[in-house]
């Protein structure tokens, strides 16, 4: 019975029928993103972190001076 109604919000959704196989595909193609999602969150946080170490222990050439007017 969830199975049949969540097929007819799909197909509302879509405008458009589906057949079974159609249908199965796209769960496992749902199913499947969460994880995708997870682990690009992940990769990105992982870069993020890699950034900042590589700034904090760049050398620092530049000096910043005030001068007074």
């Amino acid at each position: 019975m969830n199975e049949i109604v969540r097929r007819e919000k799909i197909k509302s959704f879509l405008r458009c029928g589906m057949t079974d196989e159609h249908f199965k595909e796209a769960g496992i193609h749902i199913s499947a993103f969460p994880k995708f999602t997870m682990d690009l969150c992940r990769t990105l946080r992982d870069m993020e972190k890699e950034h900042s170490a590589n700034c904090q222990s760049a050398p620092m050439d530049i000096h910043i001076v005030a001068v007074l007017a």
